[in-house]
């Protein structure tokens, strides 16, 4: 329990004060405050940047609480699962935001019939489920239209998706390396289309009204003005935290494993110095929590 607590606790420290905070400070709130003002190019990180930051900072608070409840000998579920390796919504809504995604099926998707009652009423539930799952976050429309525009391509993705299995081959008759290279591909697609579809939602989310959201998306024309913010600090900060959705799912669990042998001693100065670090380090002031205004 020390060593999964250490590791999730240092872990989520880093996710929130030196990516999600520097994201948020040097790229996401600028460029969302005037998207106008910026290139294309600028629009296109910034939103990959936010994109970065609301996991950092959820998943991070996530895993904050996670490690103390560890060092305290409490045992709950991981939050987020690695959500930017999905190949599709629906594999991104089982990595999202667990608890609440949990929470939607079973006490909303379930109860109004789930699958259970024919094509026509999956979809309805897909949809409304995920409308009300968009007014939880608040009570405008930019959070309407995200939730809508989830509870929709759901539906789509389902639709599609079963009418593919209709023209697929029976069980046994594919195989070999150029199946496989097939499947490859497609799952490539799926995890770049995917998380294309998450950033096109996520200009709504962050947004402060329709008109913001339209502006930036108006914004994607003017590939011809200079970059602003595509420094190699940031997109490499973006790119770092991409890679790390694809590390092994494992890779906390070994390390907790080779911790928990040390001494209580050595833990806590691990600890202690491994928080100390990631403030000396960190950008000056305190971001609050994105999630604490739901």
């Amino acid at each position: 329990h020390v060593g999964v607590g250490t590791v999730l606790i240092l872990s989520g420290l880093a996710k929130k004060m030196l990516i999600a905070n520097y994201l948020a400070t040097e790229l996401v709130d600028p460029v969302f405050f005037d998207p106008t003002a910026v290139s294309a190019l600028d629009l296109l990180i910034g939103v990959y940047g936010y994109a970065i930051q609301i996991y950092c900072d959820f998943s991070g608070y996530s895993d904050i609480a996670i490690g103390v409840a560890a060092l305290l000998g409490y045992r709950f579920l991981e939050n987020f699962n690695q959500p930017y390796r999905a190949s599709s919504l629906q594999d991104f809504w089982r990595r999202w935001h667990i608890s609440l995604s949990t929470w939607l099926r079973d006490y909303l998707y379930k109860p109004l019939g789930g699958n259970r009652q024919g094509e026509a009423r999956t979809y309805r539930n897909l949809f409304l489920t995920m409308f009300l799952g968009g007014i939880w976050h608040g009570a405008a429309w930019t959070f309407v239209f995200w939730g809508t525009f989830h509870g929709a391509m759901l539906g789509i993705e389902r639709y599609v998706r079963r009418r593919l299995d209709e023209f697929a081959p029976p069980n046994g008759e594919a195989g070999g390396v150029a199946s496989a290279i097939g499947h490859g591909a497609q799952h490539i697609v799926g995890v770049v289309w995917t998380f294309h579809l998450v950033c096109f939602a996520w200009i709504f989310f962050r947004a402060d009204s329709f008109s913001t959201a339209g502006s930036y998306l108006a914004g994607f024309a003017r590939w011809s003005d200079p970059s602003q913010y595509a420094t190699p600090f940031l997109v490499g900060l973006i790119a770092l935290a991409m890679l790390f959705q694809f590390t092994p799912r494992d890779l906390g669990r070994w390390l907790a494993q080779g911790l928990q042998w040390l001494p209580s001693p050595i833990l806590g100065l691990i600890l202690g110095g491994g928080i100390w670090l990631i403030w000396a380090v960190a950008p000056e002031g305190v971001a609050p929590f994105i999630y604490f205004q739901f």
